[in-house]
């Protein structure tokens, strides 16, 4: 049987995913790994073993679970990987001979997460998506040619809205109050002294940790917890998250798409906190037409490798870290 295999890798896990090669990529099966794996100057390091073991595991297997090795021909792998489009390099290079040699001579497409979310949140249709977790970027495209990324800097530089911003925020206002500082939260200084203990040693915790950006939107779910108690500083810090979020998706709205265009809202923070959902929503240009994403980054990594078996992988997505190879 001729099948794609597309794979999913965030700061916290692998998720990946095989379907047939010809018709709709519907998965037949799945699986899924927790990592700790961490950003370095080629990407996220150690994403080639991870990637190969986890394809290794999935061929192993049918949807019932059973051994079938020998009974797949992979066409096409795709991975979509945070910080491929920025710091992607070392992917491009090694993680294709990794994946070969446990599919076979298959196609291998490399793509940034944003790009596989958004192929995952609007199932191949136009459109934007808004990504919005430890970090936030927005990503639409028309199919056609024209495709638009907004933020998605990290979190010394951008980001603006997401976890990383959110904790930040907090912590900043929890130590405006530890001051006596005006616009400080007694609320979320209590937050901030339960959890680290006093403000020096959170200080010293951060500027030795190269996970900051994960360490800050830890903090993200107590402002949200604050703002929905009533809290006067985190309602602000929540309000203007929606303002840059909003900023963001307008900018990646695609300039030739006419109408009200779609716009899926994906990530752990909208999905578990309503409220900064709404936030956010209520925000948005009126020009959106908000749905409910299709299905999650790694059947959009799927669907990018089912596009790359059939030849019609959509133009243009080589400046947004997207390599073909095979």
């Amino acid at each position: 049987m001729e099948v794609v295999l597309g794979i999913d890798v965030g700061g916290t896990g692998l998720r990946a995913a095989l379907a047939p090669a010809s018709g709709e990529p519907v998965p037949i099966a799945r699986a899924g790994h927790a990592t700790g794996l961490r950003r370095g100057a080629g990407g996220l390091d150690g994403v080639v073993p991870a990637a190969a073991a986890i394809a290794a595991e999935l061929l192993a297997r049918d949807e019932a679970g059973d051994e079938a090795g020998g009974e797949h021909r992979v066409r096409a792998v795709a991975l979509g990987c945070a910080g491929a489009a920025d710091l992607g390099d070392e992917l491009r290079v090694h993680l294709p001979a990794a994946l070969r040699a446990v599919c076979g001579p298959a196609i291998v497409v490399v793509a940034s997460d944003m790009v596989t979310a958004f192929f995952g949140a609007l199932a191949g249709s136009p459109g934007v998506t808004l990504s919005v977790g430890t970090g936030a970027v927005a990503f639409g495209g028309d199919l056609a040619g024209e495709w638009r990324r907004a933020d998605g800097r990290g979190d010394i530089l951008g980001d603006l809205g997401g976890g990383a911003w959110l904790g930040r925020a907090g912590m900043v206002a929890a130590l405006r109050a530890s001051d006596g500082r005006r616009g400080g939260s007694p609320v979320l200084l209590r937050r901030l002294l339960s959890a680290y203990g006093e403000p020096a040693a959170l200080i010293r915790e951060l500027n030795g940790r190269t996970d900051r950006a994960a360490v800050l939107a830890g903090f993200a779910p107590a402002v949200l917890d604050a703002a929905r108690s009533g809290d006067p500083a985190a309602l602000e810090i929540r309000a203007e998250a929606g303002r840059h979020l909003a900023d963001t998706a307008l900018a990646a709205r695609p300039r030739g798409l006419a109408g009200r265009v779609a716009l899926t809202v994906v990530g752990g923070l909208p999905d578990h906190h309503a409220d900064f959902r709404a936030e956010l929503v209520e925000r948005l240009d009126p020009g959106f037409a908000v749905r409910p994403a299709a299905g999650p980054p790694v059947d959009g990594a799927l669907r990018l490798a089912a596009d790359a078996a059939a030849g019609r992988v959509p133009p243009g997505l080589a400046h947004y870290g997207v390599q073909m190879s095979g």
